[in-house]
């Protein structure tokens, strides 16, 4: 059996992302989302306490790490599904898609409210830290499509590892908190370092 490949030079898969990017900001806009931090700033990079006001809201956040593993892993599932017969650029636009649609997802009354109960203090992105998690995502495409398989693997779990450390949160605990709350880790959580 012959299968026909989507062959998407990187330059008009960039494009089209962009694309895909605008179309997500403008819903973002559309359902009332913030553009940019109630404090008026922008920053490229934000660093402060977990569940502090500013979390969230500038174009990168500790955060990001986790969006960038999404990545990792857009780019491990898109080639173990095609089994490597769909060129880079329209995994990347699909990877865009689908990251695309989390962060409206993520950011929607129906997710804010189940982070809530799961005692999360969250309240949704900004658009432009939405923008920023799509790019980190992209950055973890790009980085998987570059490196060999281990060293994705040992990013990963060295990102697992060192956010645990660090805030107390990744991403396989967003996982479990959005799927089943465990009441210890939420405790353990919301404790001071």
């Amino acid at each position: 059996m012959t299968y026909r490949v989507l062959r998407l030079n990187l330059p008009i898969a960039l494009v089209i992302s962009a694309v895909i990017i605008a179309a997500i900001a403008a819903i973002h806009i559309g359902l009332g989302r913030p553009l940019i931090c109630k404090c008026g700033l922008v920053k490229f990079f934000w660093i402060g306490p977990k569940s502090a006001p500013e979390e969230s809201q500038h174009f990168l956040d500790l955060y990001s790490t986790s969006h960038l593993l999404h990545g990792l892993i857009f780019y491990f599932v898109v080639w173990l599904l095609t089994r490597g017969r769909l060129s880079f650029g329209a995994g990347l636009v699909i990877a865009v898609l689908l990251e695309g649609t989390w962060e409206l997802f993520e950011n929607s009354e129906m997710l804010l409210r189940r982070y809530g109960v799961a005692g999360v203090e969250y309240h949704g992105d900004s658009l432009i830290n939405s923008i920023g998690d799509i790019v980190s995502m992209m950055a973890g495409y790009i980085l998987a499509a570059l490196v060999p398989v281990w060293v994705s693997i040992a990013v990963l779990i060295g990102t697992e590892v060192w956010m645990l450390w660090y805030i107390r949160d990744n991403l396989t605990l967003n996982i479990m908190n959005l799927i089943h709350p465990i009441e210890w880790i939420n405790e353990w959580q919301a404790q001071k370092r």
